[in-house]
């Protein structure tokens, strides 16, 4: 099995001061632990990046990391957290033990696939809301967290788009953080919107 490289966004990689937080660690660490969701909030620049990156740093055993940057340009792009994510963080030996019938769906937003896959064919046009999309992601990262836990982070949570996180709402509904690891919603309050 190849290896892992670290799977921190190097660009996120903080090496300078830190004031260490015990009890926000003990509380990360155990919630990762037990699984499901938590929302970690603080305005921009407290170190809520940094208090995660710490805490995965600490956990064992290692879960499979899946890391989603929001950015403010790609708020009102349909799907893009998705697309950006998956497209970075999901292993080559993930993407090809991914059922084809799910991988298709998923060509719609990263047509690049049937490079890796050629096995699969594209399927219809993609609709904001569909819910076959989110049980392909859904089975894909079920795929990602076969043989370990995942901690998914979501950071910047405040400028994913809408169409992402109602897919994510989707695979949270049916119990997928629950059961196989922890969700990480990291945002600033005062980006949010009424």
């Amino acid at each position: 099995q190849p290896v892992e490289p670290d799977p921190w966004p190097r660009a996120l990689v903080n090496t300078g001061f830190y004031i260490s937080r015990p009890p926000l660690l003990h509380a990360l660490r155990q919630a990762a632990l037990k699984g499901g969701r938590l929302l970690l909030e603080g305005e921009a620049g407290v170190g809520k990046t940094r208090l995660m990156y710490e805490a995965f740093r600490a956990l064992e055993p290692t879960p499979r990391l899946i890391f989603a940057a929001g950015h403010v340009y790609e708020k009102h792009l349909p799907y893009q957290a998705i697309i950006n994510t998956l497209r970075h963080q999901v292993l080559q030996t993930e993407w090809l033990a991914l059922d084809r019938v799910w991988a298709a769906h998923l060509v719609r937003l990263l047509p690049e696939l049937t490079t890796l896959r050629p096995d699969i064919a594209t399927v219809s046009n993609l609709s904001a809301g569909e819910t076959t999309l989110s049980e392909a992601v859904l089975q894909l990262m079920l795929v990602v967290a076969k043989n370990r836990r995942l901690l998914l982070i979501l950071d910047n949570a405040h400028w994913h788009d809408q169409a992402s996180l109602n897919a994510l709402t989707d695979i949270i509904n049916r119990g997928f953080v629950n059961q196989r690891g922890l969700l990480v919603l990291a945002y600033r309050p005062e980006e949010l919107t009424p």
